[in-house]
């Protein structure tokens, strides 16, 4: 049997003394060291984290507002919602910030106005944005024909871009990349300069046309053929076009017919819907400008009279509308603004 000496007992109990004990000021004081970074870092992090997240719930807002916009349009036919309708039509009206979302729009596709058009009858619009790389806006790309933007003033509560507006006349917005210093395109609410963070959604003309299904053309004629006729026997027939943005008064759309020599056949007439005029010829209708005299007002074309020469004749019909008020270039011109469009027919007088 061994026994433990009285000393080697001592040495066990002061053993097991020692690692009972706790921590030591020098320890305890490395842990508070560490627990302090700890909390410092997480409270550093908390303003940023707060600001992304309120960006990504405003963001979500604009989308949100801008796919309201497109869902009114779709159930209006075409007409974008005006600026006492807007609210009406989205589930929040401020952003994170609680700050009122802003709604730009072409004011001409919100009246459900025929003469001014709306978004499946108008070629162009009178909002241009302008996306800037720098405070001078000296390097931007152009977009043209913007129908509507929706937008949020963003962290510095601040509206750096624009105001809700209903755009009676051409107009240019600029909407910078975020964090582009020193502007400030929008001085109504707060006139300070400062690094951009306005949150923009926009859609064009066209990027609308396709999203609310306008399938038609913008301008068309609706005839297929003209009916054929008979030497020496009475002649009637129209010819008839849908769509585009019609004039307020005096004849909907202008008119000219185009053929080889430059006149109509022999013994037939082409007058304006109240007969109480002759539709233009001319060799070439896609070069005349809208101010030529060759053009002429109607809403559709009648054509009567009594044939006198038998044969196929080959004739195109020119029509153009009023999308862009003023007189505008050729239809062939890269820079008309109206709608323009044409349809060939062969009319077959059999003798």
């Amino acid at each position: 049997m061994v026994r433990s000496s009285p000393r080697r007992s001592i040495l066990v109990l002061d053993a097991m003394k020692n690692s009972q004990a706790g921590f030591t000021i020098i320890e305890m004081a490395m842990v508070m060291v560490i627990i302090g970074l700890i909390v410092g870092f997480g409270a550093s992090l908390i303003g940023p984290l707060s600001i992304r997240a309120k960006r990504i719930e405003s963001t979500e807002m604009v989308n949100a507002g801008a796919e309201a916009i497109i869902g009114h349009a779709t159930a209006s036919q075409g007409v974008l919602p005006t600026t006492a309708q807007f609210p009406g039509i989205i589930k929040k009206r401020n952003d994170a910030w609680i700050r009122p979302i802003q709604y730009v729009y072409d004011a001409a596709l919100a009246d459900g106005n025929p003469t001014t058009g709306d978004l499946c009858t108008r070629k162009t619009t009178r909002i241009t944005l302008r996306q800037c790389a720098d405070a001078a806006c000296s390097a931007s790309v152009m977009v043209a024909n913007v129908a509507f933007l929706v937008l949020s003033g963003g962290e510095n509560f601040n509206n750096q871009t624009a105001g809700t507006l209903a755009v009676n006349g051409a107009t240019v917005i600029d909407v910078y990349q975020n964090g582009v210093g020193n502007v400030d395109g929008y001085p109504t609410d707060l006139n300070r300069a400062e690094p951009y963070d306005d949150i923009v959604q926009w859609a064009t003309l066209d990027e609308l046309r396709n999203k609310i299904g306008c399938r038609s053309p913008l301008l068309s004629v609706l005839n297929n053929e003209l009916p054929p006729g008979r030497l020496t026997s009475p002649y009637s027939a129209a010819v008839y076009v849908d769509g585009g943005v019609p004039f307020a008064a005096g004849g909907e759309y202008l008119w000219c017919v185009e053929t080889p020599i430059g006149a109509m056949p022999s013994g037939l007439n082409f007058r304006n819907h109240t007969d109480t005029g002759n539709i233009g010829f001319d060799t070439d209708g896609s070069v005349l400008a809208e101010s030529s005299a060759v053009w002429t007002r109607s809403d559709h074309i009648l054509i009567n009279g009594t044939p006198t020469s038998a044969g196929s004749f080959l004739l195109t019909v020119w029509v153009r509308d009023n999308s862009n008020p003023g007189s505008d270039a050729a239809c062939a011109s890269g820079v008309n603004l109206d709608n323009c469009t044409s349809r060939s027919f062969v009319l077959t007088i059999n003798p």
